[in-house]
């Protein structure tokens, strides 16, 4: 065949391959674990609707779970320094400069464009970041200054690691300078020795979030309202503050319901708390126990007094007795654990259980099914063993025995809008072998 028609089919070829694949494929999944791919055709306040290979597929707002753009399309570049402005809903926003007007916040976006919006939909401002993406989580330093109540705006000074901060009035903000006023004197601090803002936040009703959109850049909007607009290939939306904008398909590469249509359990407080040590010491311990005290607080068992809290990794040790948490108790000699670690995996949302423990939470007849993964401390492995039983208004939901050497296990069970949600973690011989048990990504599903 001559050269020149085997160039032609080619192009053909390469065109009907370019020309067929859809600029508009995505995943979903729903709250029951399954996923369909296909082609994006709708996405609004009544749900989603996509082709697949089987025909069209609808998604009711209420089962959806999360979206994933499957676009080819590259994050924006730009060059550093950038900045990163923290939202009162919890958005956060990379861009390259930030600067204020009139009570108007001014965004310089990754792409070049300019975002105007309220200033008081600012609660905070990091500058001087050298990744040109942010990261998954701030800096411990950071989420304390943000955390602590203040009457009046913060000016953060010094460097990572040594952050220190000025209290009074923010003015206004340029590329080259911060004007600041502090003890009623106005004064102009250069922008290159600020490492952030902090504003003073006021008590404000926002509208229900729906979605968590992330651009692929790792900026993230806490949204109320969400539209594919097809025809201009991008997303029309409304954050839960008001703030409204598009965003290009291609920017896109998560949507995430789990707000809207998911909790973790971790964010419900319990209304009661049992716990009963297996082994307490005593003043007059015989020599014997002495041994077997050390030799089990060697293998890190929190037995005894602790003090019932959230250690800052949002894990959370028992105390003795029913107590709620934040009780003042006697504390343990044994820190409080700092991470979770379960099957090698590093978790930041779940709970560490020492048997015999007990947690009761109220659910209100809100939630359809409990999923997490449980498992024994990788610390403990391959040593111990817990009974992990759950209950749904005294109704057993799950019972099994958990044992360090297996690998940590999925649980889904069915709540079927209960009121009482037990969680109970036992000995299965009544002896003390030293297990912890790690209850990690529990999510409850309305």
């Amino acid at each position: 065949m001559p050269r020149s028609r085997l160039s032609l089919m080619f192009w053909i070829l390469l065109s009907a391959t370019a020309f067929g694949a859809s600029p508009f494929e995505v995943s979903i999944s729903d709250l029951d674990g399954k996923t369909a791919a296909g082609e994006l055709l709708r996405l609004d306040a009544t749900g989603a609707a996509l082709a697949g290979a089987s025909g069209t597929i609808v998604f009711s707002p209420e089962r959806i779970l999360g979206i994933q753009i499957r676009s080819d399309g590259q994050p924006q570049t730009a060059k550093g320094p950038f900045v990163e402005i923290g939202l009162l809903e919890g958005s956060r926003l990379l861009g390259t400069d930030f600067t204020t007007s009139d009570q108007t916040a001014i965004c310089s976006l990754l792409d070049g464009k300019k975002m105007q919006f309220p200033l008081d939909r600012v609660a905070w401002v990091r500058f001087g970041l050298e990744q040109g993406s942010l990261e998954k989580e701030l800096p411990e330093e950071w989420k304390s200054l943000i955390r602590a109540v203040a009457a009046e705006d913060r000016l953060i000074v010094g460097e990572a690691g040594a952050l220190d901060h000025y209290t009074g009035l923010l003015r206004e903000v340029t590329s080259d300078s911060v004007r600041f006023e502090l003890d009623g004197e106005l004064l102009p601090v250069n922008r290159k020795k600020v490492r952030g803002l902090i504003y003073r936040q006021q008590p404000r009703n926002f509208s229900g979030t729906l979605c968590l959109l992330r651009e692929k850049n790792g900026s993230q909007w806490v949204l109320a309202e969400l539209v594919f607009d097809r025809e201009n290939r991008s997303f029309q939306y409304t954050t839960v503050s008001g703030i409204e904008g598009v965003l290009p398909f291609s920017e896109v590469s998560e949507i995430s319901f789990a707000r809207k249509n998911t909790v973790p359990l971790l964010e419900l407080t319990p209304i009661a708390i049992t716990y009963t040590p297996a082994l307490l010491w005593s003043d007059s311990e015989s020599p014997r126990l002495t041994l077997l005290r050390d030799f089990l607080r060697s293998k890190i068992i929190l037995d005894g007094d602790s003090e019932g809290k959230k250690s800052e990794t949002a894990n959370f040790v028992p105390s003795p007795g029913t107590g709620s948490q934040g009780e003042k108790l006697p504390q343990h000699p044994i820190p409080p654990i700092q991470e979770i670690i379960l099957d090698g995996k590093v978790y930041s949302n779940g709970y560490t259980l020492h048997a015999k423990t007990e947690l009761v939470f109220s659910l209100e007849k809100q939630y359809q099914s409990l999923r997490g993964i449980a498992g024994i401390d990788d610390r403990i492995r391959p040593w111990g063993n817990v009974r992990l039983t759950l209950k749904g208004d005294d109704v057993p939901l799950f019972e099994e025995i958990l044992r360090g050497d297996q690998p940590a296990r999925s649980i889904e069970v069915p709540l079927n809008g209960c009121r009482r949600l037990t969680i109970t973690v036992d000995l299965p011989q009544g002896i003390n072998n030293g297990a912890r048990l790690n209850l990690v990504d529990a999510t409850l599903i309305k």
